[in-house]
């Protein structure tokens, strides 16, 4: 009678590699392929750093400073001015004109006014704002949401 071996012995035969994946799955992080430019406003507002966007590094023919000019950014004036928040309703378009080094410079492209207006009797929002720290690079920035409506009392 034969008995099984109380430990299994390798075969000598390699299983083949698995696939590659594909190259919506793969193990690197797209984030390790980007740069991060400093986005600049015109000589004509308060505040020059408005700022930052990201961009596919220079590989081949393709060059990253090319891709950015042209890009439209959109910034409140309420930023531009220094915090000037009876500012906050009038929107800047700013477009990329050129790239000096990892600064982009901007020129006025056009304005628009969003439809917020300040709460008015009977309504009533909920606001918050929060304090976001990235984990790996140090970089934080600022999330604040406001929901408006109006008060409905119950009894």
């Amino acid at each position: 009678m034969l008995r099984k071996p109380l430990l299994s012995v390798p075969s000598l035969t390699h299983d083949p590699p698995p696939p590659p994946l594909p190259p919506f799955l793969s193990s690197t992080d797209p984030f390790l392929k980007k740069e991060w430019y400093d986005i600049k406003a015109p000589g004509y507002f308060k505040t020059r750093a408005v700022g930052k966007t990201l961009i596919t590094r220079t590989t081949g023919t393709k060059i990253a400073s090319e891709g950015l000019k042209g890009r439209v950014f959109e910034v409140n004036l309420a930023e531009l001015q220094g915090g000037d928040e009876e500012q906050g309703y009038r929107k800047f378009q700013l477009v990329a004109e050129d790239v000096k080094g990892t600064e982009i410079l901007t020129n006025f492209h056009g304005m628009d006014l969003t439809r917020y207006v300040k709460g008015e009797r009977g309504e009533g929002g909920v606001g918050c704002h929060t304090e976001v720290l990235g984990a790996r690079e140090g970089f934080s920035f600022r999330l604040s949401c406001f929901l408006r409506g109006l008060l409905q009392a119950s009894f």
